[in-house]
């Protein structure tokens, strides 16, 4: 390949780059939409889980948790430090985009 049609290449090559970024970008207040819904989701299944026994009373041991306890636990960490984190982090990169 010589260097004039190397360059046309790479030309080229960006310009379907900044293509592909911007569909991205585009996509991304969707793709917001829908973690925002299952973040809502989330943090209405594991409010919906009544405190059990074992978080009532302060003489039992919780380093063992009971199912309830440990259900309503790991969805609300899913939903309150990933997604929320997610949700946040995409936030950030489509007003990077804007600017």
């Amino acid at each position: 390949m010589t260097s004039p049609e190397r360059e046309k290449h790479r030309r080229a090559g960006r310009a379907g780059q900044k293509e592909s970024l911007a569909a991205v970008r585009r996509e991304l207040p969707a793709w917001i939409g829908i973690l925002e819904k299952v973040h809502q989701g989330l943090v209405r299944a594991a409010a919906s889980i009544a405190p059990s026994f074992s978080e009532i009373d302060p003489d039992i041991d919780l380093d063992h948790l009971d199912e309830p306890t440990e259900l309503r636990s790991v969805i609300s960490n899913v939903a309150e430090q990933h997604l929320r984190t997610a949700i946040a982090d995409l936030r950030r990169l489509l007003k990077e985009g804007e600017s």
